[in-house]
């Protein structure tokens, strides 16, 4: 089958924002503040055991008790995003509780959220765009039968066929996951902004409520309510207000205790 340059192109591109970004990121960050390794670490950790771990956990009891959840749009849609805000949030205000015991730094919550966004990145569409692109080069090549065997062959012949892969396609996971590490360092100085005393305790569930909104595009879009455009809009318009929201408060804010006034 015919494979265009472009499609390898755009893989390749959504492939390096996945994998390259998160990790030039924190490194920019450590030469230039010599911190901020820990909390990368930290929130790659807590994403992991609270998205990868305990939600799935959860979602697997619950759909297995309300097999309904998954025949209504809405409900559906309402469920999985407060229950990702719910764990994503909870995580990152335990990990930023620790690692500001030590080092209250704005550069702490920087970090956490490079970590965080970051590892989700790599593992939800770092490494599957990487797969793939093997397979679109071993495709132009003409080598798939003699990498994958014939039967195999098949079978990635009629998926990438079904797929109606386009240049644009291909590149939708690096967009995403732009939007989504935007939204995780957006977030996790918002819970800082908590953890340090800048702003009240009952400002974190107003970021579980704002992961959740800037969730409810990709999940119309799974249920077949949303178009990929819809979805990618939807995203991106939440991930931009919620920034500018942060921003401001983040300027307007002050320090109400000792801990936060070693901060800066």
């Amino acid at each position: 089958m015919q494979i265009g340059i472009l499609l390898i192109l755009a893989c390749l591109i959504s492939a390096v924002i996945c994998l390259l970004v998160p990790v030039a990121l924190l490194v920019g960050v450590r030469l230039k503040t010599h911190r901020g390794l820990l909390a990368g670490l930290i929130g790659a950790i807590c994403f992991i055991v609270s998205a990868l771990v305990l939600e799935q956990l959860v979602h697997s009891i619950v759909f297995s008790a309300f097999p309904l959840l998954l025949q209504h749009p809405g409900l559906y849609t309402a469920y999985g995003c407060l229950a990702a805000g719910l764990f994503e949030e909870t995580a990152r205000y335990i990990g930023l509780r620790f690692l500001c015991r030590k080092s209250p730094s704005p550069i702490t919550g920087i970090g956490y959220g490079i970590g965080h966004g970051g590892v989700e990145a790599i593992l939800l569409a770092g490494l599957p765009c990487l797969s793939s692109l093997f397979v679109l080069i071993v495709a132009r090549a003409g080598a798939l039968e003699a990498v994958f065997g014939t039967e195999l062959t098949t079978t990635i012949e009629a998926q990438l066929l079904s797929q109606g892969l386009t240049p644009l396609l291909l590149l939708v996971p690096g967009l995403e996951r732009l939007a989504a590490m935007g939204l995780h360092l957006s977030l996790s100085m918002l819970v800082w902004m908590v953890v340090t005393h800048r702003l009240p305790m009952a400002v974190l569930a107003g970021a579980i409520g704002m992961h959740a909104l800037a969730n409810v595009g990709a999940a119309l879009y799974q249920c077949g309510v949303f178009s990929l455009l819809a979805a990618e809009v939807w995203t991106y318009v939440c991930v931009l207000a919620i920034s500018i929201l942060v921003w401001r408060l983040y300027q307007k804010t002050s320090p109400r205790n000792k801990m936060a006034q070693d901060i800066i």
